[in-house]
């Protein structure tokens, strides 16, 4: 009985974590998905599929990076699938997901939270010139303002979690792609004369 009733507090503990994650980190992961997807409609739904394959994680979530950088790592892995095989594997269905299969079905159909201006779309196209690797980048450091820790996390979490030396390689690796790419991507604005040279 006790055993039972622990189980059944473990499971709404987990419950509204995953309501909490999904409310605060949501629409930014979402953002994510349809900016390195260039559709929103397809990013929506991969995200309801990264928010299952929370659900379904949060039993093993170890907390070695913050609930953010683990919900990146998994629409990463999401992405990742999805570009390699060119088709959609369904995740677990919404019905599974627990208390926050409504939050995700009303993020879903929620507008994106992102202005679109001529200046933001005239980036967006210059971001459009680089690889995806190079865009996603950009997104994580710049837009999300997340630490090169995380982001190595989120690129090799297996292999990097458990190996600080490796990680700070990885980091200090990640820094000069960042600065490669800023230069690259700097030379694209100003042959499209967005700099005004």
């Amino acid at each position: 009985m006790a055993n039972a009733a622990t189980r059944e507090a473990s499971t709404d503990d987990l419950s509204a974590l995953a309501t909490q994650a999904v409310e605060r980190y949501g629409p930014e992961v979402c953002g994510y998905l349809a900016a390195l997807t260039e559709d929103r409609e397809l990013a929506r739904e991969l995200w309801a599929d990264v928010m299952g394959e929370l659900w379904q994680s949060l039993p093993g979530y170890r907390g070695d990076c913050s609930l953010r950088t683990w919900m990146y790592l998994l629409a990463r892995r999401r992405l990742q699938r999805y570009f390699s095989n060119g088709v959609r594997h369904r995740g677990r269905p919404l019905s599974q997901v627990g208390d926050c299969s409504a939050l995700v079905v009303r993020e879903r159909s929620a507008t994106a939270p992102f202005l679109r201006t001529d200046v933001k779309d005239r980036v967006r196209h210059l971001r459009s010139k680089l690889t995806r690797e190079e865009q996603e980048l950009l997104i994580l450091r710049i837009d999300r303002r997340l630490s090169w820790r995380d982001i190595a996390l989120i690129e090799a979490p297996v292999a990097l979690a458990d190996a600080p030396k490796a990680l700070d390689r990885r980091c200090a690796q990640l820094r000069k792609q960042f600065e490669r790419t800023k230069a690259r991507l700097r030379r694209l604005a100003e042959r499209s004369e967005l700099l005004g040279g």
